[in-house]
């Protein structure tokens, strides 16, 4: 088949944006559709050359599924098992159990099966497993073990295009139809991403030159970039894919790989560094979930800096891997013993973590002060602490009592600070009731009477869930009714800079007393590297500079009420305390109170 820079430049096209998406980009919100673009561009090489093997009367079973073991599995074993030792050095023992159990389905090519039954693409759960990824090459895998044999079998050109393109009809009405009421399904298995693959496949048996309009291709070939861009950047893990929205990258790519010209978009595609990229694509885009999940693991933030550091790193890695791993196993004369032998070497750590799971994951002198050091952080029981009591103290109306009404309104943050004043005892001195605003929601009031202007700044995926019942508005008659209304969230920047509007809305009462709590943050726990530590006391750290910001800004627009500092309270000059004792952290996850924090 005849080689084409254009389609190397296209990968580039397809795997920039999926690492954008995952590292966080906001404003690539549909860079997940980049696989889509690769399962086009799959079907039709794989599809081509596996049609010119057979009308020269070339092919062979076993020298395809060679080609495909020397290009597919060495790099797939290095980079498994690399993120299993990386995982035992970094995770707590429930992640590495899991990335042990994923890592088994990725080299099987049945992680699509695994994601599909316990974690929905888009879930925060989901971003930190670096294997994420594996579902798209499991779904590949699969449908080349039936494709060839079904292209053997049926004996002309005619009649296998008119089955692929049957198939692929029928996949594409199936994901369509049923994308909506079967989420996980319609994302991660072959019968509803088969289409995908199918319209790719589909281009192989027609010749360039006799496409239709082809007098038009290198229009076409625009059309077709501009459906792919628009596609990176208007679509957004809301719709649910893949559905007739997947038509937007699908038939991009297919408009440029089936009307090739020599037009603005093929020079474009052929430059010299897309095509470099393009040729380290499988590398690129099998290292980047690796280095995004466990680059979170060693940095804190995540903003534009962790973004190009990504890049960067996955790059780095990229190349190395291409050039030491990938290449010489594509262009050696390897046999298939050969391949899976070299490649089964690295499986050495993927052995080790199954070892530390049936041990739990302590293989060391300290395994009793350890255990006990994870269980204490357990993030269910550490959950059920910060909100149990809060909740029991949700009422519509204060209690008639000579006590003082004491109103705490807020999110999870406003949990931590009940907990925090619970347990100092001063709340048995007060009628408290407990407001709870979602996060997604805000502590927000509009000036504007347009219906939903509460919810303007609210995420359009969160907006319904706002509407029902979990925004601050829903009661707004307690308000007057407390002697004190503590304000405490994790706050976002619309909402802290149009606080003092909000609370001037409020139906409140001057002589009410009203505090503003502002956000806190601290490290995300690295459990396993912590239970091993001595001197936890010692372990500090410094609140990065949102943090800092949302809390002047809170500070400075309620000048008039009472601003509290949680981070200035726990912190000496800038710099604070991880641990509340040597044994307990003061934050389980990052953001809400150990019993010990509180």
């Amino acid at each position: 088949m005849e080689y084409r820079r254009d389609i190397d430049g296209l990968r580039a096209l397809a795997v920039l944006p999926v690492i954008a998406f995952h590292a966080g980009v906001t404003n690539i919100s549909g860079g997940f559709a980049g696989v889509d673009v690769f399962f086009v561009i799959s079907g039709y090489l794989i599809t081509g050359i596996i049609l010119g093997e057979i009308s020269k009367g070339t092919f062979s079973f076993f020298d395809f599924y060679l080609r495909r073991a020397r290009r597919i599995l060495p790099l797939l074993f290095f980079i498994v098992s690399l993120s299993v030792f990386l995982g035992v050095l970094l995770f707590p023992p429930e992640r590495v159990l899991e990335l042990s159990i994923t890592s088994l389905y990725a080299l099987l090519f049945s992680s699509n099966f695994y994601f599909y039954s316990n974690q929905d693409y888009f879930s925060p759960e989901a971003e930190l497993n670096p294997l994420l990824h594996t579902w798209s090459l499991a779904v590949e895998e699969q449908y080349y073990l039936f494709f060839p044999i079904l292209m053997v079998l049926l004996w002309r050109n005619n009649i296998r295009f008119g089955v692929v393109a049957a198939l692929t009809t029928f996949s594409f009405f199936l994901a369509d139809s049923l994308s909506t009421r079967f989420v996980n399904e319609a994302y991660y298995l072959l019968p509803f991403r088969m289409w995908e693959i199918g319209v790719g496949a589909l281009l192989a048996f027609r010749r360039e030159d006799v496409m239709p309009l082809q007098r038009y291709a290198s229009y076409i070939q625009i059309a077709g970039l501009l459906l792919i861009l628009s596609c990176y950047f208007l679509i957004d893990s809301t719709l649910p894919w893949p559905s007739l929205y997947t038509l937007l990258p699908v038939l991009g790519a297919a408009m440029i790989i089936g009307w090739k010209s020599s037009g603005l978009i093929n020079k474009l595609l052929s430059c010299r560094l897309l095509v470099k990229i393009g040729l380290i694509s499988y590398s690129l885009y099998l290292v980047h979930q690796p280095v995004i999940v466990f680059l979170k693991e060693l940095i804190e933030s995540e903003n534009i800096i962790f973004c190009v550091f990504v890049f960067f790193v996955s790059f780095v890695f990229a190349i190395l891997c291409h050039y030491l791993i990938e290449r010489p196993f594509r262009q050696s004369n390897y046999n298939i013993g050969k391949v899976i032998g070299v490649s089964s070497l690295t499986l050495t750590p993927f052995i080790l973590s199954f070892v530390l799971i049936q041990s739990q994951g302590y293989l060391n002198e300290k395994k009793d002060a350890v255990k006990d050091f994870f269980e204490a952080h357990e993030n269910e029981k550490n959950s059920e602490f910060v909100r149990g009591k809060y909740n029991s103290q949700s009422f519509d109306s204060f209690p008639t009592s000579k006590k003082p009404n004491l109103l705490i309104v807020g999110d999870s943050f406003s949990q931590d600070l009940y907990n925090s004043l619970d347990s100092t005892g001063v709340l048995d001195y007060y009628n408290v009731v407990t407001y709870y605003v979602h996060v997604k929601c805000q502590i927000y009031l509009s000036q504007a009477d347009h219906k939903d202007s509460d919810f303007e700044y609210v995420l359009k995926a969160d907006k319904a869930f706002c509407k029902n019942g979990k925004s601050i508005r829903r009661n707004l008659q307690i308000f007057e009714e407390a002697d004190i209304v503590v304000f405490a969230g994790m706050w976002r920047d619309w909402a802290a800079e149009n606080i003092d509007n909000t609370i001037n809305l409020l139906p409140l009462k001057e002589q009410q007393k009203i505090f503003v709590v502002g956000t806190k943050w601290f490290p995300k726990p690295k459990l396993e590297y912590y239970s091993r530590l001595d001197n936890r006391l010692e372990r500090t750290f410094q609140p990065p500079e949102s943090v800092k910001n949302i809390n002047s800004i809170l500070k400075k627009k309620s000048s008039e009420l009472l601003f509290i500092d949680q981070m200035s309270v726990l912190c000496s000059d800038g710099v604070c305390p991880e641990f509340a004792t040597e044994e307990s952290l003061i934050s389980y996850d990052g953001g809400h109170l150990t019993p010990s924090g509180a």
